[in-house]
Formats: structure tokens, C-alpha cells, sequence
């Protein structure tokens, strides 16, 4: 009886707060899955090169920034953020490379780790900072990220690719 009312309480005083300030159930896919993603676990555990394969918005990535890949060159523990480095072959004898910070934050109050990072990217004359939603992470071959720019992608790690050479099944059925 008594678990009847908590559990009332609970779902009642959830649905009459602020959407926006939600604090009691995860938004989008996350409570269907056993373990919602921690980006910050994700920034500690990542060793290796990772290649963007697949992305949702109609953008010409294969012109634009063909063989994307991004790996982590330092972390900030106090401040729970990184550094990244990424590259890009605008043809076949030039790699273009460059670094971003990366910074972890919360969703909302829902979540218990930071699922999301932040990341500045240049807009005519400001850097302005965008927010990349983790949807899924395997934490060791893949990753599913959502953003404005992107929309929805899947990052794999170049071992997984060179070893398996196939996208891991999980991280094809978070894409789709």
C-alpha cells in the first residue's frame, strides 16, 4: 500500500513541474536503456582514434570533412572537459588537423552523469557553443551523438573498424 502512494506521489509530483527543469525521469531514449551514458566516463575511457560513419542531416561530409576523426589529447578531471584533436583529409596528400575543447554538462536534473558535451564552434565572426547529446556508448568501439549540425551520428573507433570492419550492431539499431 504504502509503495502505491510513493510511487503516486512520485509520478504525479513529476508531471505537474517545469519540462524544461525536469528532474525525476530522463528525456528521449535513455530509460529504455539499462545504463543512461555518462560523457564524462565515455572522455576517461576513450584511447583511441574515432571516425564519424554515419550522420542524419543532408550535408555533404564526404566534401566537406571527409574522414572525420577525433581523439582525446587531454582531460581536465577537476573540470570534467578535455581537449580533442581532429582531422580531416580535404584530399588524398592533405590532412588538416585542429583542437577543440570539449566540455561535459547534464541534460537536465533527470540524470545522474553528465550526458551531453559542449564544444565552440566558429560562426562568422563569434565561436559560439554547441551542445552534443550522447545517446549511446558502448565506452570502448561506438558512440551515438546528436546535434544541430549533425543530427544524429555514429562515431566508431578506427581498431574496431580495421579489426571487425563492420559497425557494431548496437550502435546501427541506436542510429536508426
Amino acid at each position: 500500500m504504502y509503495i502505491f502512494f510513493f510511487t503516486a506521489f512520485v509520478v504525479l509530483g513529476c508531471s505537474f513541474g517545469k519540462m524544461e527543469e525536469q528532474k525525476c525521469f530522463p528525456k528521449g531514449i535513455e530509460p529504455l536503456l539499462l545504463h543512461p551514458p555518462d560523457a564524462w566516463q565515455l572522455l576517461e575511457d576513450l584511447k583511441d582514434i574515432f571516425y564519424l560513419v554515419y550522420y542524419s542531416e543532408d550535408l555533404d561530409m564526404s566534401n566537406t570533412f571527409p574522414c572525420l576523426a577525433v581523439r582525446i589529447s587531454s582531460l581536465d578531471e577537476q573540470r570534467k572537459s578535455g581537449r580533442c584533436v581532429y582531422k580531416y583529409a580535404s584530399n588524398t596528400t592533405v590532412t588538416l588537423r585542429g583542437t577543440k575543447e570539449v566540455q561535459t554538462k547534464r541534460k537536465d536534473g533527470a540524470y545522474k552523469h553528465p550526458n551531453m558535451f559542449s564544444v565552440q564552434y566558429h560562426e562568422g565572426d563569434n565561436y559560439i557553443w554547441h551542445d552534443i547529446e550522447l545517446v549511446y556508448t558502448d565506452y570502448m568501439y561506438c558512440a551515438v551523438l546528436q546535434s544541430d549540425f549533425f543530427g544524429i551520428q555514429v562515431w566508431v573507433s578506427k581498431t574496431h573498424l580495421e579489426n571487425v570492419r563492420e559497425i557494431p550492431w548496437i550502435c546501427s539499431t541506436q542510429y536508426v
